[in-house]
């Protein structure tokens, strides 16, 4: 949707577009000039009439019914003028106004004006809106205005997204079910085809109300898109590709090849109905297939950084690196899947939010692995804010936020890969005991909320180690369809992470789509193994924010957690599970096998000390037997001596629990007959209990509750097993329960090298 278009949405008293300076000219004074009051649109935080206020600003059904037209309200100003509005894009705030491209509407009604409807509007976009009163001093002779006035009010809207009072932005919803006409094929490094079904779905439960038919019962279209994608909005198409109009022949084919383009680039496909008379509602099922290309040598990033203009980046001796990521999403050069390779031993660092949205593989180069070398990328955390209001952190963002008008096309990503980094951000902050004041809003991987769809074959963490990320570790959210087929963190060590709040919450390691989308599935395929996950309080392992959904049937989870060891996992609340998962689609399998779990502290230390397991209550199937527990082999050992026994080690919510947990589906209970025994889900402590401190040199916390640093160590060290006569005879370590490279690595260095070629 382009400003053009906008612009002829808004019917408008006395009204004129005019382009603005968004700052207060500099050096101005506030005392010395009669300057308007400031208008400020009515939502919640100013009117407390809640979020239903008829008279408040927000989205509304609509001449569709189809609730993407927003209805804003303003407070009147005597005297005033008139007042100035703006549209920004999902992403404009604080500074983002200053920049055109984002700024979508910009217009002046006059003064007895106290709302506007703008209809029409892109489906699932969040739009971010200011407005100002404007004075008649600062008005011209002809009747308009100098929007360089010093007596114009200050903006309300110019805030940022972290002041609520000082921004405003509207959402309109998803658009109604699109049936899905296009899919793509036979993808070369020039071509692809475009393949249509006009033909309505057998079986479908939709009605497809909103679309055309023919007297067939077959869709209508007469137009099909190709477009570059905004990612690479230099790559080569035919002009005929943009706007082309199908013929009888290509009807009758079901597709058309689509030639001439440019190797290694994503494109845009829509196919759409002339018929219809509003943009927003003309197309189908966008696609957005990507060309291929050859995946050349491994490209080496050499540690360069004396050029650099950030003065952290020589205080840190790190080279930065998101810059190259960002280039690589646009490069026709570079094929999905290159591998990128850090030098061993040298830092390396990322300064913003940075986007992914195609595969590739970033790792330490193996020659520098086999020798004990290891690179570290710093996820910010080595400098203040430009405000020096708070630590500058960021993270890998998965997918792209979309501009106003820009296709909504899903993103279809490779295979991601982070292989033997050690991943920090040393400035990050955790909770402040003494103040109650949150940690650092940091993660590893995010996807914003306002993202474009997203297919992603794998995300994969292998080898890797991370410390200080406090808020959350991967989260997927936002109310696009979302798919990541496979989530591999194997072999990985979470250490000195989490205490984001007192709880032990935040977000958390997995946390699935909270937006009601029923067809995201991160959950596809996720495998936690041989990790060790130490002290770092941040909810749940996997945790999809408890959402009773009917799901189709082409969501269906699979976890497997195996071999991994669980050091105080979290020990701050009994409500912080290792699996949070109310409400689990039918045929979701669970593998649990293997993990050792130590609860570890020294008796004068006065932490709490839960470890909670399982939160399943409803499983969304018939029959149940569709369902698939496999539980087995998990051990565990604890400080409490009296609760040295089988089951001893987890203080609540067992897996065995008859109640919210695995123990309610097995033979004895009669609920799924054949899947499991209750005596196979019991946390084992083997034939002779062991302490931690038998097990390990020195596993207990050495900062004890309540000081700041009680959920922090400086070393792993202490987690190497003693190979004394009782441990080398213990169940866990002969059956190589838990991650087994403290059985069998001496020094952090061996350590590492163990499964650094697997």
């Amino acid at each position: 949707m382009n400003k053009k278009f906008l612009y002829g949405l808004v019917a408008l008293t006395s009204a004129s577009l005019c382009s603005c300076e968004d700052k207060d000219p500099k050096g101005f004074d506030d005392s010395s000039i009669d300057r308007e009051f400031m208008t400020m649109f009515r939502v919640n935080c100013n009117t407390n009439r809640g979020d239903d206020d008829i008279y408040g600003c927000q989205t509304v059904a609509g001449p569709n019914n189809t609730f993407n037209s927003i209805y804003l309200a303003w407070y009147g100003v005597t005297g005033a003028a008139a007042y100035q509005i703006q549209m920004g894009d999902a992403t404009c705030w604080a500074e983002r106004w200053e920049e055109p491209e984002h700024v979508l509407l910009d217009t002046i009604v006059g003064p007895e004006v106290l709302n506007l409807t703008l209809d029409y509007l892109q489906y699932d976009y969040n739009y971010k809106f200011a407005i100002r009163t404007l004075s008649v001093k600062g008005q011209n002779p002809d009747g308009s205005f100098d929007l360089t006035s010093k007596y114009h009010s200050k903006w309300y809207g110019h805030g940022d997204q972290r002041h609520n009072t000082d921004y405003l932005g509207i959402p309109t919803n998803p658009r109604y079910e699109v049936p899905e006409v296009l899919q793509i094929s036979d993808r070369t490094d020039n071509s692809f085809r475009v393949n249509f079904d006009f033909g309505f779905p057998s079986g479908s439960s939709e009605t497809f109300e909103q679309f055309e038919r023919d007297e067939n019962g077959n869709f209508v279209a007469q137009i099909l898109s190709v477009t570059p994608s905004s990612t690479n909005p230099d790559a080569q198409i035919d002009e005929q590709w943009k706007w082309y109009r199908l013929t009888p022949t290509d009807l009758a084919n079901g597709y058309v090849d689509i030639t001439g383009l440019s190797k290694n680039s994503s494109y845009v496909v829509d196919i759409i109905n002339e018929n219809v008379p509003h943009a927003v509602d003309r197309g189908y099922n966008m696609v957005a297939p990507r060309t291929t290309g050859d995946v050349g040598d491994p490209i080496f990033i050499e540690c360069i950084y004396d050029n650099d203009t950030i003065p952290a980046a020589h205080e840190y001796k790190c080279a930065r690196i998101d810059t190259i990521i960002t280039n690589f999403n646009k490069s026709s050069e570079l094929a999905e899947g290159t591998i990128f390779e850090l030098e061993g031993g040298k830092n390396y660092y990322i300064e913003t939010n940075t986007d992914v949205q195609k595969g590739f593989v970033l790792r330490t180069r193996p020659e520098d692995v086999k020798k004990g070398l290891r690179a570290t990328v710093f996820l910010g955390g080595i400098h203040m804010n430009s405000a020096n209001t708070d630590v500058q952190t960021c993270n890998w963002n998965f997918g792209k936020v979309a501009s106003a008008g820009e296709s909504s096309a899903p993103i279809m990503m490779g295979d991601i890969v982070f292989e033997n980094i050690d991943f920090r951000s040393p400035l990050a902050k955790r909770f402040d005991v003494a103040s109650n004041k949150t940690g650092s809003g940091n993660y590893f991987g995010n996807c914003n909320a306002n993202s474009v769809p997203l297919t992603m074959n794998s995300l994969q963490l292998k080898n890797c180690s991370f410390q200080d990320i406090s808020r959350g570790f991967t989260r997927v959210q936002g109310s696009t369809r979302k798919t990541i087929d496979k989530i591999l963190i194997e072999n990985c060590v979470m250490w000195n992470c989490g205490f984001y709040d007192n709880g032990g919450g935040g977000y958390n390691w997995i946390h699935g789509n909270e937006a009601a989308n029923v067809r995201s599935n991160p959950f596809r395929n996720v495998i936690f193994r041989g990790n060790t996950f130490v002290d770092s309080p941040k909810g749940a392992l996997v945790h999809d924010k408890d959402k009773a959904n009917n799901w189709p049937s082409s969501v269906q989870w699979c976890f497997t957690i195996e071999n991994n060891t669980f050091l105080n996992f979290n020990t701050r609340k009994n409500s912080n599970n290792l699996i949070k998962l109310r409400y689990v689609p039918g045929a979701t399998e669970f593998h649990i096998h293997n993990n050792l779990f130590i609860q570890a502290k020294d008796a004068d230390d006065n932490r709490a000390m839960h470890l909670a397991l399982v939160d399943v209550r409803t499983i969304n199937s018939d029959p149940l037997s569709e369902i698939t527990i496999d539980v087995n082999g998990n051990y565990g050992c604890t400080w409490d001596a009296a609760n040295q026994k089988d089951d001893g080690t987890p203080t609540t919510a067992k897996f065995s629990d008859t109640k919210n947990s695995f123990g309610r589906y097995t033979v004895e209970n009669g609920f799924i007959p054949g899947v499991t025994s209750g005596s196979q889900l019991k946390v084992l402590c083997g034939s002779t209990p062991l302490l931690p401190t038998e097990l390990m040199r020195a596993p207990n916390p050495p900062h004890h509750d309540p000081d700041p640093k009680m959920h922090q160590r400086e070393s792993l060290d202490g987690l190497f097993y003693n190979h004394t006569e009782k441990v080398t005879n213990h169940e866990i370590y002969k059956l190589g329960i838990g991650d087994t490279r403290w059985r069998d690595a001496s020094d952090m260095k061996s350590f590492w090298m163990l499964k650094s070629e697997e």
